[in-house]
């Protein structure tokens, strides 16, 4: 999975030639309206689209739990670490 610190037209072209490379040219971007995924669609010649409010709302939720997930996953695993740190002491 890639991921950037910065969006703008250098790393939505990036991300975009990849997932072209993977599923081809017949596929339409669906982005949040950003200038930067239009031009890159443009420069690539894929077809560009924008979702809605309600679609918006539902993948910044889907990404937030996605976030927490992860977090709760790392937090159990060194919780779990932790743990067997202080039963190797005790013998």
């Amino acid at each position: 999975m890639m991921t950037f610190d910065v969006a703008n037209i250098l790393t939505s072209m990036i991300f975009i030639k990849r997932v072209k490379a993977i599923y081809g040219s017949k596929i339409i971007i669906l982005t949040d309206g950003a200038p930067y995924y239009r031009a890159s669609c443009r420069i690539l010649n894929l077809r560009h689209g924008v979702y809605s409010i309600e679609v918006r709302n539902l993948m910044e939720r889907i990404i937030e739990l996605r976030i927490e997930l992860s977090h709760s996953i790392t937090t159990y695993h060194a919780l779990r670490m932790d743990a067997m740190r202080s039963m190797r002491k005790c013998f």
